[in-house]
């Protein structure tokens, strides 16, 4: 929202009483010409001339620009970033109209405005204490803007580990979804916040194994038997029914690790509970489909096969034909196949091709390669 399309003032009046009405004189002695603004000004006239947003052709509108983009640069989406690039701009015009100490201080105003008025909003906080009667008694990860992203994101996975497991799958979450309302990529965020907040696939094996070396750890018998029967368990759950109980095993391992003192420990002696038992990221296993394919009933990754398996290989396996096919030359020579590299956007193509015959004779080959 700027000058120009806030046509009924409504957004000026807002901000204008949250001011106190204290406008510069200019600004107070100025009239608006909406209409003329739009129609008549070149678009360099504009801090944002790409959209004609932001009129800077005068001392009071530059004023006004200020005014409005330091509001919208709280917002999100394109509007906040076209405020966010407009208002360098805006200071650049108020320098050549001697107002810089104005302008500075309505930017100023109007964002410590924002954030006083969001830290009153309890959806700006991943963790609110309160008391038996249900009155607020403290707000802690308050996020405001994309910088406050990033410092909470620092700041949880540096004291997560004194958290109680569900106060760090909520604030974790809490501040996954402020990055998405903020812009800020979960690459930068990293694997392990996504982790806490309950993102990732569980992987059997990685599960037993961990489970084992807690439970040697476990100073009360009963607890490393209990933890060893839920380990028998798993060993024969079906993996596809994993991601189902994985809410009771998060409980259990961390009520455990409480009990037995263990949470002093993570990073050091033994995993945390996030990290093994959603060790496989969303991101890795998205990976993995997109180069798994099938071979009698088994699942390879055809680019990790293309570069480990020589052309020759896939020769004695199922023939020149099928060597020539796979390789990058779309040719086959016996003599020269050391040189020959597989391609694999077409190793891939030529297995999905095979039929069970040749798939079974291909698998056999390859474990054969291991003996």
């Amino acid at each position: 929202m700027d000058l120009v399309k806030d046509t009924s003032f409504k957004v000026f009046s807002k901000l204008a009483r949250q001011l106190g009405y204290k406008l510069p004189s200019y600004v107070a002695e100025y009239t608006p010409e909406q209409d003329k603004i739009a129609s008549e000004l070149p678009s360099e006239a504009f801090a944002c001339p790409a959209l004609r947003e932001y009129p800077i052709d005068s001392k009071a509108t530059t004023w006004l620009s200020a005014l409005y983009a330091a509001d919208s640069v709280q917002q999100t989406g394109k509007e906040a970033q076209a405020a966010a690039d407009a208002l360098p701009l805006i200071k650049a015009a108020a320098i050549i109209w001697d107002t810089l100490s104005d302008v500075e201080q309505v930017i100023d105003t109007v964002s410590g405005l924002s954030i006083k008025q969001a830290s009153d909003t309890d959806g700006n906080y991943g963790w609110i204490d309160r008391d038996a009667a249900g009155n607020v008694t403290a707000r802690r990860y308050g996020i405001f803007d994309k910088a406050g992203v990033t410092k909470a994101a620092g700041y949880f996975l540096e004291n997560r580990d004194s958290y109680h497991y569900k106060t760090r799958e909520k604030v974790a979450s809490f501040i996954l979804a402020k990055a998405g309302e903020y812009g800020v990529s979960r690459d930068v965020l990293g694997e392990e916040l996504a982790k806490e907040a309950g993102h990732g696939i569980p992987v059997k094996a990685v599960i037993v194994e961990e489970l084992k070396e807690r439970a040697l750890l476990a100073k009360h018998a009963e607890c490393g038997t209990l933890l060893a029967n839920v380990n028998r368990l798993l060993d024969v759950c079906d993996p596809a029914e994993l991601p189902d109980v994985m809410d009771k095993v998060a409980t259990l391992v961390n009520e455990f690790d409480t009990a037995e003192d263990l949470t002093r420990h993570y990073g050091k002696r033994i995993t945390r509970p996030s990290e093994f038992l959603r060790s496989l990221s969303e991101k890795t296993a998205e990976a993995m489909v997109a180069t798994a394919v099938q071979i009698d009933g088994k699942t390879f990754d055809y680019v990790k096969l293309a570069a480990a398996v020589p052309v020759n290989e896939f020769y004695l396996a199922l023939g020149p034909g099928f060597a020539a096919r796979v390789s990058e030359s779309g040719v086959f020579d016996e003599d020269n196949a050391q040189a020959t590299k597989v391609a694999a956007a077409k190793l891939k193509q030529a297995l999905t091709e095979l039929s069970a015959g040749e798939q079974e004779t291909l698998y056999r080959h390859l474990v054969a390669m291991c003996d």
